[in-house]
């Protein structure tokens, strides 16, 4: 009497084992990432941007810039300088900005203090923005 099981041939063990092993490389990324410390996470040039200051890297082409700039708008008015690629990429290019939208908190120094890559939560720019009335 059979009982309908059908055992797993050699090639479907290793591909089953393959895309395991996809899924924990990703899910590990995912974590690491998820647990970026608070800083930066691009090594910025410093002196480059004139702050104190919020500055907003777009491109008028990047659908993502635009619910961006709501947010930014909402949350901090018009307390953040937008530098569209169209308009300044020299300046992107002596920045190193690579991807949009990106959104970085400089001091007074011209250090970068804090970075988002995408899209910006309301509440960390309103940290940010506590964050500028010390210097």
């Amino acid at each position: 009497m059979s009982l309908g099981y059908q055992w797993l041939g050699p090639g479907q063990v290793a591909e089953i084992a393959l895309r395991l092993g996809v899924v924990a490389v990703v899910a590990a990324g995912v974590c690491l990432i998820a647990r970026r410390p608070a800083g930066p996470g691009h090594d910025w040039p410093i002196g480059v941007l004139e702050g104190p200051g919020i500055f907003f890297f777009s491109s008028r082409t990047c659908d993502s810039c635009q619910e961006a700039r709501l947010v930014l708008n909402q949350s901090l008015g018009d307390d953040f300088r937008e530098i569209a690629w169209e308009d300044d990429p020299d300046g992107w290019v002596a920045f190193g900005v690579d991807s949009v939208p990106t959104v970085v908190l400089v001091d007074s120094l011209g250090r970068v203090l804090d970075d988002v890559v995408g899209l910006p939560d309301g509440a960390s720019l309103a940290k940010w923005k506590k964050r500028l009335s010390r210097f």
